[in-house]
């Protein structure tokens, strides 16, 4: 993309809201200053919007064909048979039927979806055996496409801790990083997911809700339905604005961890997914990026956030929502705050 292209926004013209097109590439693959710009890029999506498009991102489209070809596959299954491999709250992995996960705590309606979880294969959490058979037979490409996301996750990481300016001394940009080891125990999940076809716009598939973790990487195909709540303005109502899939390009969004960790600079933005008139079914492939599972949720040694003044009151906001504190104020572990979250997803 030529570079007076880079910075292009998709608008929505009811709005006036834009989420910007950042070109990855030139932070994987350039020089040491077009890595501080892209980081820089990353730092104004992350703290005005939290939500952005990512251009070439090293990761083949042929597999994330095939990788929408296997959940297409999958899910086409009779139900009995996608139950014989049931959700386990334990391991968060798994199959999870329609109605099941209710991702809004404040609505009564569960989510019209399906999904199957994939936890990290590092030898921590079973083998590629343990997965459908469908699955197995394509055991070399799940997993790379597992460890492709997760090179992802470190670099967009390590963008971030650079444009934090953490210094040499407290990790530079290996800080995040470094609590996001693939070795180690985590709450990484790669999900399929499954919206059946319907006739009906506008029907929430997927409640509103902010993502648990630190960023999340969406893989859609043609079929959209992904909104966003955001605001033009302080002064304004926030809007849900639509953002629709984008050729050769997947979304990125920042979640709680993150949005608690930079007290409050960077953006955990609730999302939903709609439902769009379509003869044929919405397919998304999200990886979840969560620390290592003893990864103290304690403040980034950032100069940015040192003399970053939040009222007490705006602090304890986004505790409470985001499940960080429930009235108590010690530090939480990556694995204590993402049980707490789950145990009020889902249902059974």
């Amino acid at each position: 993309m030529p570079a007076s292209e880079r910075l292009k926004a998709i608008s929505n013209a009811m709005s006036g809201l834009t989420v910007p097109i950042i070109d990855f590439g030139r932070f994987l693959n350039g020089s040491e200053s077009d890595k501080h710009a892209i980081a820089q890029e990353l730092l104004e999506a992350a703290r005005d919007i939290g939500f952005m498009y990512l251009e070439n991102i090293n990761i083949s489209d042929k597999d994330i064909q095939d990788m929408f070809k296997l959940a297409a596959t999958f899910f086409n299954k009779p139900s009995d048979y996608k139950n014989a491999y049931p959700y386990s709250a334990e391991k968060n992995s798994g199959f999870i039927q329609f109605g099941q996960e209710k991702l809004n705590p404040n609505s009564e309606k569960t989510d019209p979806k399906e999904g199957f979880n994939i936890p990290k294969f590092n030898g921590l959490y079973g083998k590629i055996t343990d997965l459908p058979p469908e699955f197995q037979q394509q055991g070399e490409l799940v997993q790379r496409f597992a460890r492709s996301c997760s090179n992802l996750n470190i670099a967009i990481l390590r963008a971030f801790s650079m444009c934090l300016q953490i210094p040499e001394k407290d990790g530079g940009r290996e800080y995040l990083p470094n609590r996001h080891r693939y070795s180690e125990k985590s709450g990484d999940i790669l999900r399929l997911l499954h919206y059946p076809p319907t006739n009906v716009d506008g029907e929430n598939r997927a409640g509103g809700h902010s993502d648990y973790g630190t960023i999340t990487l969406l893989f859609q195909q043609d079929v959209g339905g992904l909104e966003a709540l955001l605001r033009a303005s302080p002064q304004e109502e926030p809007k849900w604005v639509p953002i629709p899939p984008r050729k050769n390009a997947i979304v990125v969004n920042t979640g709680d961890l993150l949005e608690f960790w930079t007290a409050g600079l960077f953006k955990s933005t609730v999302h939903r997914v709609v439902s769009v008139a379509s003869s044929v079914s919405r397919f998304s492939i999200p990886y979840f990026c969560q620390p290592d599972d003893d990864a103290p949720l304690t403040p980034i040694p950032s100069p940015l956030l040192a003399n970053r003044e939040i009222p007490d009151e705006a602090l304890a906001k986004i505790e409470s929502e985001h499940g960080f504190a429930g009235g108590r104020r010690e530090t939480l572990t990556a694995a204590e705050h993402l049980k707490l979250r789950l145990s009020r997803t889902y249902l059974y």
